[in-house]
């Protein structure tokens, strides 16, 4: 029996894999994928928006509060060996959260004595943000790990800025095998389709990420859009240096309202369809940020709106 190719999608936090992963989903709608999807957090708000893309929930499995490359590789391994049982699979795609090193993945791949009799590495493809690559690069030791870990990068967002030569060059010095691509000009189906195009090795973990924190909230209250979105612009202003990854989903009165943003910047908001969930969720990814700054924060706007604000939330 064939063993079963395994994709490995990651890249800093904002850096466009969900996104690429949909129109992955969308372009390969009559192959059999089965996608394993990592939170940082404990929300799975990327399940959801891929739910609205038209993927089948059945075939997916959401590992929660924290990174597969963590504490969390045994449960990676147990969602890889569950997915044997369906023969009709034909490839799996393992989403990372936005901080992980894929190395540990890999390792766990190449030297579980179970999963490396069904499952082989494919490719490890690193989402590379267009607009803010430079910075993520210099900053963070996690996304030097990524792009040193893949044999393929994608450079995301080149539509709103375009960065694709300089930002190959950068990656070049860091891992000069690399296969890259300028997202906007590729078809992205090739990146399953394509064998990897150099040798993937693998290390056991030899890193941290302590400095992280997620703060994630959960609420039935409703909101005026209006005033949530400049609660979160004045935040912004003020903390967007420390808010690596700002993700939710928000239910108004009239609206259900996917939140996407990175650092200072909130890219358009995107209308979903009605659902029978009535939480709104908000996850921040913070760096050097006390989370209870945030929570007091919203707690203040809900009071002023003279609405009562009861939220579920975690901090991890």
């Amino acid at each position: 029996m064939a063993k079963i190719p395994v994709s490995i999608l990651t890249g800093f936090l904002g850096s466009g894999k969900t996104t690429l992963l949909a129109q992955i989903l969308e372009r390969c709608a009559n192959r059999a994928i089965a996608v394993v999807v990592n939170e940082c957090g404990q929300v799975g708000l990327d399940t959801q928006v891929l739910a609205h893309l038209r993927y089948v929930p059945e075939k997916m499995r959401l590992l929660q509060g924290g990174c597969v490359c963590c504490a969390y590789r045994q449960d990676l391994i147990d969602s890889l060996k569950a997915l044997i049982s369906d023969s009709c699979i034909d490839h799996v795609v393992v989403e990372t959260s936005g901080i992980a090193n894929p190395a540990p993945i890999l390792f766990s791949l190449l030297h579980d004595v179970f999963l490396s009799q069904h499952f082989i590495p494919h490719n490890v493809i690193t989402c590379l943000d267009g607009v803010h690559g430079f910075s993520h690069l210099k900053d963070n030791v996690e996304a030097q790990h990524q792009i040193a870990t893949s044999n393929v990068v994608v450079i995301t967002k080149t539509d709103l800025q375009d960065s694709f030569a300089k930002l190959s060059t950068l990656v070049a010095s860091t891992n000069p095998t690399a296969t890259l691509y300028d997202k906007a000009r590729i078809d992205v189906a090739c990146l399953l389709q394509e064998s990897p195009t150099s040798p993937i090795c693998a290390t056991p973990p030899q890193h941290t990420h302590q400095y992280f924190r997620t703060l994630c909230l959960e609420f039935e209250e409703r909101i005026d859009w209006s005033a949530f979105s400049l609660w979160l612009s004045f935040l912004l202003y003020q903390y967007g240096d420390r808010i690596l990854r700002t993700k939710g989903i928000i239910r108004t009165e009239q609206a259900c309202i996917a939140l996407n943003g990175v650092q200072h910047i909130i890219y358009p908001p995107t209308h979903l369809s009605p659902t029978q969930e009535h939480l709104s969720q908000l996850v921040f990814i913070l760096k050097d940020l006390d989370p209870q700054a945030i929570h007091t924060s919203l707690k203040t706007l809900f009071r002023a709106l003279g609405v009562a604000f009861n939220p579920r939330h975690s901090v991890t």
